[in-house]
């Protein structure tokens, strides 16, 4: 294992690092949240102004080159309240496309795209290739918080999101899994075109109780699979690992068809206390990984490895009944926490957190 390559990034306040994706040229774009009033901004960028009072944040998007020695672009973009990205990915054309939540009224808005409704506010944007100008902004949601975890593209640059809503009136298409919000917070699998200014298909996604969507990917045949939390009785399961809750507290994974309105399978996993996920990931093998952290001391834990806080879990088959061919503990009871992780041709997984 060596480095690479490392770089800071930052001001005199604080920063965050959120997210990142490589272009096919090699280059590197971050997004994250900043307070600082001397965060490096590029000229001619979209936004060189810290716009959050209070001391909340703003999101920023900075384009390194392949060796991550200079900085493309790097602009800031944010309303007068609390704003925040949790994912960032490139389109084909370089457009670095954005998701999020935002409590800012003023948060802008491109392209007659959805208004601002209360709370917290699920946000997506697209910026141009040079950081100049932004070519989409919408928010998404509806009357209470809502907000965007993960985003992924298709080969035609389709927008892939998934959250979590406490809305009724969160914007819902017709014939889907599940057009009836269920109470509680729901999670949500959200798909928008290229130009990010309509929904092609939204559905929600959950049960009786909470429930959460945190990471998304696509399986091998382009399929949609979904990792996240539940405490919901009656989750959408199918042909699954396991068709019954654990605890109060489970993961899950599902695997939709792109339409959004048909599972192929559904499961819960974990153990008696409380455990999330935090990334998904399928290999060119049709394996699934999914990482994540918890406290059940009977999470499954096959082979033995010790105990840990964070664990890697690996079902074999996205097709069929999925089984589960290994699950991993690491770390020690008082850390250990997964950010993000990424799968190789070779069925190799990379897990980075803290």
């Amino acid at each position: 294992l060596y480095v690479c390559l490392n770089t800071y990034l930052g001001g005199a306040g604080d920063e965050f690092g959120r997210s990142l994706d490589v272009d096919t040229s090699g280059n590197i774009y971050v997004t994250g949240l900043t307070r600082s009033t001397e965060f490096p901004i590029t000229l001619g960028a979209y936004d060189i102004t810290l716009n959050s009072a209070n001391g909340t944040y703003d999101i920023f998007v900075t384009k390194f080159n392949r060796s991550a020695s200079s900085i493309i672009y790097s602009t800031l973009i944010g309303g007068s309240s609390v704003d925040e990205s949790t994912g960032i990915k490139v389109s084909q054309d370089g457009t670095a496309i954005v998701c999020g939540a935002t409590s800012s009224i003023d948060f802008p808005r491109v392209n007659n795209s959805q208004i601002k409704k209360n709370g917290l506010d699920g946000i997506v944007f697209g910026l141009d290739p040079t950081g100049s100008s932004l070519k989409f902004s919408t928010f998404l949601g509806g009357d209470f918080d809502d907000k965007i975890e993960d985003i992924i593209l298709d080969n035609k640059d389709t927008i892939y999101l998934v959250g979590s809503t406490n809305s009724n009136n969160f914007p819902i298409s017709l014939n889907v899994l599940q057009s009836t919000y269920m109470g509680g917070e729901d999670g949500f699998i959200t798909k928008l075109n290229p130009n990010g200014n309509s929904i092609s298909s939204s559905t929600f996604l959950g049960g009786n109780s909470n429930d959460k969507a945190i990471s998304i990917c696509f399986a091998l045949n382009g399929d949609v699979c979904v990792a996240g939390k539940t405490e919901s009785s009656n989750f959408p399961t199918k042909n699954g690992y396991r068709l019954t809750p654990i605890a109060g507290e489970d993961c899950y994974l599902v695997r939709l068809n792109r339409q959004l309105n048909v599972v192929n399978y559904g499961t819960y996993f974990g153990g008696a206390n409380q455990e999330e996920p935090s990334s998904i990931c399928a290999d060119s093998l049709n394996n699934i990984f999914i990482s994540g952290w918890t406290n059940s001391s009977d999470f499954p834990n096959l082979p033995a490895s010790g105990i840990g806080n964070w664990f890697l879990i690996k079902f074999n088959s996205l097709v069929g009944i999925p089984s589960l061919e290994y699950s991993r503990m690491v770390g020690n009871i008082n850390s250990a926490l997964t950010t993000t992780m990424k799968c190789n041709s070779l069925g190799n997984s990379f897990v980075c957190g803290s």
